[in-house]
């Protein structure tokens, strides 16, 4: 079932909703003051301005909020403290902390990232855990990661446990560097498929997986949904 609200939904107090949310308008607190908002389904709105946010699947076009925990998140911008998330699909990215399963984003800038893919255009961060990161432009203080594929990388600590494919690779001096294979080159790998063949299978599953998404550019998804 679903609860359809025309217009904008403004919280006076902490709400819970047991059905699925649909806001032809914004999510916001009277007066500005911020509530939490827990919804037993989908929430589906306009813009969402609340305090804590949970529900199963967030489909927004921005989300500010102190805490977010979803499953799936689709948002044009989301500003957070804490973002907990199964997916998140969204153009900028704006948080303390994000753990997720997928990161999917424009921009993503952040404290601590913790993630199992990341898939973005500009990524700022701290500290970056994650299996693969797929990106234009990497600036963390430490990253660990599987696999890493970025044209420019900036860190002070690298941790990889299989490749680091990039065009340019600045690090701090007294930094550590760990990888089985750097490859400075984005081009030399296409010209060495026999040594860098298990490298070039692990990049088409990926891309395969997420739909061929081009780095640095708003998913096709997102823009589809928030039209």
């Amino acid at each position: 079932m679903t609860k359809i609200i025309e217009g904008d939904l403004i919280l006076e107090k902490d709400k819970v909703f047991d059905e699925e949310l649909e806001v032809h308008g914004s999510i916001l607190g009277k007066d500005g003051i911020r509530y939490d908002l827990k919804v037993n389904g989908n929430i589906i709105a306009k813009d969402i301005n609340v305090r804590d946010i949970s529900a199963r699947n967030l489909d927004a076009g921005n989300i500010t909020a102190q805490d977010i925990i979803a499953w799936d998140i689709t948002a044009w911008n989301i500003i957070a403290c804490n973002i907990t998330a199964g997916n998140i699909d969204a153009f900028d990215i704006t948080a303390k902390n994000i753990t997720a399963r997928n990161l999917d984003a424009g921009n993503i800038t952040a404290q601590d990232i913790a993630a199992w893919d990341i898939t973005a255009g500009n990524i700022i961060a701290m500290d970056i855990v994650t299996r693969n990161i797929d990106a234009l432009d990497i600036t963390a203080k430490n990253i660990t990661a599987r696999n890493l594929d970025a044209v420019n990388i900036t860190a002070w600590n690298i941790d990889a446990a299989s490749f680091i494919l990039c065009e340019k690779l600045e690090q701090e001096p007294g930094s550590t560097l760990k990888a089985k294979k750097v490859i400075n080159n984005r081009s030399s790998y296409k010209q060495s498929a026999i040594d860098n063949s298990q490298f070039i299978k692990q990049k088409q599953e990926k891309c395969d997986a997420c739909g061929q998404v081009l780095r640095g550019k708003k998913p096709d998804k997102l823009s589809e949904k928030l039209k």
